[in-house]
């Protein structure tokens, strides 16, 4: 009797133990597959323009732009930095606006392809030098709709940088149409 009574009990016991075990693993399923699915913040990004001599105006506008809408625009002081934070897994554009100059594109891909979840916040700091519009009807019309810079999450230094090659390479074709520094002098 004793030993129905513990087999009993012991059963009992394992059948909650195997209940509550398999209740739990499943919410914990649900929270990992809502993390996954859920956008965190991964890049803060902090910006400049690069000092200016010849500015008409004191302030510039920066937009951030994430696939087709705009998130925020701002506009700042030559001297002030503007500040975002973006969200992992998305493509965002920030455009610089100053009169005087040609509006400056650079494109951010914010996929991380390897996460160290103990540093999963990454920050970029860069400064923008802007081409006035003078300079910029000399430069190849082709090449002007483009970026001129791509960042994204590089797995060989794990962290957020620009693609040199690329930047490089939209340099090279901006300027391939100018025989020499003193052209560009020369329209201004």
């Amino acid at each position: 009797m004793k030993t129905t009574n513990f087999i009993t009990k012991l059963i009992t016991v394992i059948t909650l133990l195997f209940y509550f075990t398999n209740n739990f693993a499943a919410e914990s399923l649900k929270d990992t597959v809502s993390f996954r699915t859920r956008k965190i913040n991964c890049l803060e990004i902090n910006g400049r323009l690069a000092k200016h001599h010849r500015s008409t105006s004191d302030f510039y506008t920066v937009i951030l732009v994430k696939g087709n809408d705009v998130v925020q625009s701002i506009t700042k002081k030559d001297s002030e930095s503007f500040d975002f934070t973006l969200e992992e897994g998305a493509f965002y554009a920030i455009k610089i606006i100053k009169d005087g100059y040609a509006q400056k594109l650079i494109s951010i891909d914010t996929k991380i392809n390897r996460r160290n979840l103990m540093e999963w916040r990454y920050k970029l700091i860069f400064k923008a030098e802007l081409v006035s519009e003078k300079e910029y009807l000399a430069l190849d019309k082709d090449t002007q709709d483009f970026p001129s810079a791509i960042i994204r999450f590089s797995n060989q230094i794990n962290c957020f940088d620009y693609s040199k090659e690329y930047t490089k390479n939209i340099k090279h074709s901006l300027y391939s149409g100018i025989k020499s520094k003193g052209q560009i002098a020369s329209n201004n």
